[in-house]
């Protein structure tokens, strides 16, 4: 039996399509899940790496006697970029689980913003890969990380958002 007008019931107790509707429901809450999930080593590292992450996240591009300095004359990164990135770890991990946070709690309004702004962020992370490229030269294709992580969260989150169907 169908659950009355405006109640769902839980999920097992529900005809098979009303489950399936139901499952897909949050899609844009899942697809704000993902992205963390995805992002968050990132973060911590930023946080907690004594290097800051760097010489994980440049890919073999930067090596510990650039980010420390090693060696006669050759002076380590400034310490505004360890504070900066640490800084950066820190909000990207509180603004994304306030915006997964309103994915499932919002108004359709609330929900929208989280989306357009999450996909903003986003799309302004794979613009600075080229703009401002941190190891010195701009990616050579989108097969260079970060940039195919990034297009693949900006699919995912754009999924997520066009298959919501949230009331």
């Amino acid at each position: 039996p169908c659950a009355p007008e405006g109640r769902t019931g839980r999920i097992g107790h529900e005809p098979r399509f009303i489950a399936a509707v139901h499952f897909m429901a949050n899609t844009l809450g899942l697809s704000l899940c993902f992205a963390t999930i995805l992002l968050a080593p990132l973060w911590l590292h930023q946080i907690f790496a004594d290097d800051a992450g760097l010489v994980a996240i440049g890919g073999g591009k930067i090596t510990e006697a650039q980010i420390f300095g090693g060696g006669r004359g050759q002076q380590g990164y400034p310490l505004i970029l360890f504070h900066s990135l640490a800084y950066s770890g820190v909000l990207g991990l509180h603004l994304m689980a306030l915006a997964v946070y309103v994915a499932f709690t919002g108004n359709d309004t609330a929900r929208l913003l989280v989306a357009v702004l999450t996909l903003s962020m986003l799309g302004c992370l794979l613009r600075l890969q080229w703009s401002h490229p941190w190891t010195g030269a701009e990616p050579t294709g989108l097969g260079e990380m970060p940039v195919p992580l990034l297009v693949g969260l900006i699919g995912v989150v754009a999924a997520g958002t066009l298959l919501d169907t949230s009331p």
